[in-house]
């Protein structure tokens, strides 16, 4: 006997896609912001491009609504890229300024262009703004009313400032936003029981004949199978022994590929047993007053690195160990994983458990190791200054140059900063954890007065970047799970940690939600986040800052502190400035050393001197300095136009002359009809130009990050691979760095996300709007997961692992040593 259908209840939780559009000015982003986070200023700069938000709202069935909202650029320029962020929207808000008549008739243009592009599926909201300026009015109610019902358009009148029926009206859009009703679950119990992921008990009844009569009917062999296995047949007993038997295999083979992913390094260190090279001077020669190191090695090119830092690191991890005469040269002899070293701070991992010795790494490809810094370079004579404090300096050959110095902490031209700490080396995060422990236990002591205790403990980060935040997040950690087991609740309470940024969010170069989300989480822990606010000076019991005001004044703050993290950017390293300065009609970039899609130096006529990491930027080539080739390339010979057909044709080619370009060209095939202006199934030179602006547009600065380093290091070792194995034919410095362009391909920087974490929380930014965040324990442990599968070696894995069983057995060190 079937069973009655019953209807699937309603989802709870509905996304939207919701679009702003208008002319410039006429306070789109004003609006959002009001919505958003019911702030109104006055000082709004031009939104670029696209601005996302995001918000919830109720609906009238007690489900929720996420609009994901994006605020588009209204100015002239930027009008052609707005069909890419409403195109299957569900929303559309054409918003208009009532005190300018010409922003109205811009709103009917914008709504003429939904309707044009067949974007029926949009429910369109007409939207006057600044009912506030009233006596200023140019366009009527009733005209705006008028026109909305023309084009069954809602209608609102609306004041960002004062808020003003800007939610209702974000609300009742969503509320006429149809929703497709879910379909019904339908068919006897044996047809379901059948459709189900999972067969029924494996010893059925009698009452189960109706549900195979039902599949035998059907003629389906594979359900009678799965009835007959659910009846605990024999043929199901050992499909059920082979699926298992299976699901340990893989298991088996899964576990053994893992191991030897993680002991991949160990394993080629271990088959080397060449011990290290030995470096010896040149017998009576010098250069320029220094002796000559000899690197005896006369059949392979000599292989320079400056630097042990990621960059560097993952050069030597790619290389052949064959193809280079190596030679590393870096003041620390050891590789830090930076991501993890908020975490080392405090205990919760040992400062050995972020290092790997750079001789271990070096050993891989045979190389040689010395511990100084670069100071000097003579690219003429193609050899490297090295000095060691206190040992002397001497010239290093080399026929190629890979330069991995990273960078150094900036100051924005703040006073003070020889009163705190930073956190780049090793040495930093021992600093910081003795501080730290330090003014616990001067609190502590009777003779401390009340006000000096609570300046001792109150710990004050400048920035609200990745690191400033990490090291908040575990600062609260080590109070809220270890100390407050040691120390009295009257201690306790008197902690105060304070993030300073100087912009309107922490963690401003992720997605808005996870700015959002990291506030609220500091929120909830008591970590106080001060916005739009700039350090002035640090003195030895103070800071003071300056925070702007919504109506453009500046206030000067200060507060005690007795404990102060500068974390707020890098700038050049000397080396690396040194490098500049000797090219000085090439490198003008202030803030790194400028690169090309190889990763050599610009400036160098032979390309033997690479750059990457913190210390590099790449500077790709422009489309718009190619437009007259691609265009006599893309359109046929008898037209100056270029059909669609033509443009996908050309694309496939420009992608691999410009492979940094491809995604971007590759998305105008599909939004080929949005650059077609007069909508005639080809583009002209003009429209051409437009679309070539933007990939340029798209090709910014790669940001600091470590995984920019790693993918910059992996592709040269590549390169220098298949650079090794050209043949030496000896070429002026110009058709050498031709014959090997032809032999490379350029570089291209995948983004796989950014983590952060938040004490008991974590979040990842994957870009385009994909974002993950949580707040429990599997998000924790799940960003520990992809730090320790990113480690460089089998050592710092199985120390890493330890040391979290031990915090989470015994909890953090609190030794001060």
């Amino acid at each position: 006997m079937s069973q009655p259908q019953t209807a699937s209840p309603r989802p709870t939780r509905v996304q939207y896609k919701f679009v702003l559009l208008g002319e410039s000015a006429v306070g789109k982003s004003s609006i959002v912001t009001r919505l958003t986070r019911n702030e109104f200023n006055q000082y709004n700069e031009s939104t670029i491009g696209a601005a996302f938000m995001t918000k919830e709202v109720a609906l009238d069935d007690n489900s929720t609504a996420v609009l994901r909202i994006w605020d588009t650029a209204g100015q002239e320029r930027y009008k052609s890229l707005a069909p890419m962020y409403y195109r299957n929207a569900e929303g559309a808000v054409v918003v208009y300024d009532i005190t300018q008549e010409e922003s109205f008739n811009k709103a009917k243009a914008w709504i003429s262009e939904l309707q044009r592009q067949n974007e029926t599926r949009t429910m369109i909201a007409l939207v006057g703004n600044k009912t506030d300026l009233a006596d200023k009015r140019t366009v009527s109610y009733e005209e705006g009313a008028r026109y909305a019902g023309e084009v069954n358009a809602l209608f609102f009148e609306t004041s960002a400032q004062s808020g003003q029926n800007v939610s209702e009206l974000f609300e009742q859009l969503a509320k006429k936003i149809p929703r497709p009703e879910p379909a019904a679950n339908t068919g006897s119990p044996a047809v379901n029981m059948l459709a189900s992921s999972g067969s029924s008990s494996a010893h059925g009844s009698g009452n189960d004949f109706q549900g195979q009569l039902h599949s035998m009917l059907n003629g389906g062999r594979r359900q009678l199978r799965t009835v007959a296995a659910a009846a605990g047949g024999r043929k199901g007993s050992y499909r059920r022994f082979g699926r298992t038997l299976g699901i340990w295999a893989a298991g088996s083979l899964g576990l053994a590929g893992l191991g030897y992913y993680v002991a991949k390094d160990e394993i080629e260190a271990f088959d080397n047993e060449e011990p290290a090279p030995e470096l010896e001077l040149y017998r009576n020669k010098q250069y320029k007053g220094y002796p000559i190191i000899d690197t005896k090695s006369q059949e392979r090119e000599r292989l320079v690195v400056l630097g042990s830092g990621w960059g560097a690191v993952a050069v030597l991890k790619t290389l052949d160990r064959d193809k280079y005469n190596v030679v590393v040269v870096s003041p620390d002899n050891y590789f830090i994983f930076t991501p993890l070293l908020p975490s080392a701070t405090v205990g919760t991992v040992e400062f050995r458990s972020v290092l790997e010795s750079i001789r271990r790494i070096t050993k891989r490809v045979r190389g040689a190791y010395v511990e100084a810094a670069a100071i000097d370079v003579d690219l003429e004579a193609k050899c490297v200054l090295i000095e060691k404090p206190g040992e002397g300096r001497a010239w290093l050959p080399y026929d190629r140059l890979v330069v991995g110095v990273g960078a150094q902490s900036i100051t924005h031209g703040a006073k003070g900063l020889e009163f705190c700490h930073k956190l780049k080396t090793i040495l930093d995060a021992r600093s910081i954890r003795q501080h730290v422990m330090a003014n616990f236990e001067q609190a502590m002591l009777p003779t401390t007065s009340e006000e000096e205790k609570r300046r001792l403990l109150t710990f004050v980060i400048c920035g609200g970047g990745p690191t400033g935040c990490e090291f908040a997040a575990e600062l609260h950690d080590l109070l809220a799970e270890d100390l407050k087991h040691y120390f009295p609740k009257s201690i306790r309470d008197m902690v105060q940690v304070v993030i300073v940024q100087s912009r309107d969010h922490i963690l401003n170069m992720m997605d808005s939600v996870i700015s959002e989300f990291a506030e609220h989480q500091f929120a909830r822990r008591n970590i106080t986040v001060i916005t739009n606010s700039r350090v002035k000076e640090i003195t030895a019991n103070s800071l003071i800052y300056t925070t702007k005001n919504k109506d453009g004044s500046i206030t000067e703050h200060e507060v005690p502190q007795g404990f102060v993290l500068w974390s707020t950017g890098v700038s050049m390293a000397s080396f690396a400035q040194l490098l500049c300065q000797k090219l000085p009609q090439h490198q003008r970039n202030r803030h790194a050393i400028t690169v090309d899609e190889y990763l050599r130096v610009k400036g160098i006529a032979d390309g033997s001197v690479y750059a990457l990491g913190d210390c590099a930027t790449v500077e790709y080539p422009h489309l718009l300095d190619h437009i007259n080739e691609l265009f006599e390339s893309a359109h046929h010979q008898d037209s100056r136009e270029i059909t669609q057909k033509e443009f996908s044709v050309f694309v496939k080619t420009a992608a691999a002359q410009f492979p940094a370009a491809a995604g971007h060209l590759e998305s105008l095939v599909r939004n080929f009809d949005y650059f077609d202006t007069n909508q005639n199934g080809s583009i002209d030179r003009s429209e051409f130009r437009k679309m070539l602006e933007f990939v340029d547009s798209k090709l910014t600065a790669l940001p600091a990050l470590a995984q920019v380093a790693n993918q910059e290091g992996l592709y040269l070792g590549r390169s220098l691979n298949t650079l090794a194995s050209l043949p030496n034919v000896n070429e002026d410095g110009q058709l050498k760095r031709r014959s090997e362009e032809l032999a490379m391909t350029p570089f291209t920087y995948h983004h796989r996300g950014t983590l952060a974490y938040l004490g008991r929380a974590a979040a990842a930014d994957f870009g385009e709007g994909k974002a993950y965040k949580g707040s429990n324990l599997a998000a924790k442990y799940l960003w520990r997961s992809v730090y320790w599968s990113q480690q460089v070696s089998l050592r710092t894995r199985f120390l890493l692992a330890m040391d979290w069983c031990k915090e989470l057995l015994f909890g953090r060190d609190l030794s001060k040593f």
